[in-house]
């Protein structure tokens, strides 16, 4: 008997996960579940100090070459390889990284 009770409590809590994911979508607009979700996971990950410290890597040619490495890697495919956000992929997604120009002022602010 105990064996039914795992796999019905397994069945349980896949069957919620279903649930709630079916309410997290890369649609044009999130659901609040997403939204807040969303939100407390950044405020959880940035910490409020954070806008306030020094960036404690040094501004070399090699550091600049590591973070142009990683943009191109993890951020060029919805921001483009120019960093104004003129893919498919950034148009289609919410908030649209389109609308965001990483090579504007308003960015390194």
């Amino acid at each position: 008997m105990v064996v039914d009770k795992d796999r019905l409590t397994l069945g349980v809590l896949i069957v919620a996960l279903a649930a709630f994911m079916i309410g997290c979508t890369a649609h044009a607009q999130p659901s609040k579940t997403e939204t807040t979700l969303a939100n407390v996971a950044k405020d959880l990950v940035i910490p409020v100090e954070a806008e306030h410290k020094k960036n404690p890597v040094p501004d070399t040619a090699e550091v600049v070459e590591q973070g142009r490495l990683v943009f191109v890697q993890s951020c060029a495919g919805c921001h483009g390889t120019d960093g104004r956000g003129g893919t498919d992929l950034g148009r289609n997604m919410y908030p649209p990284a389109d609308g965001h120009d990483l090579t504007s002022r308003a960015a390194l602010e």
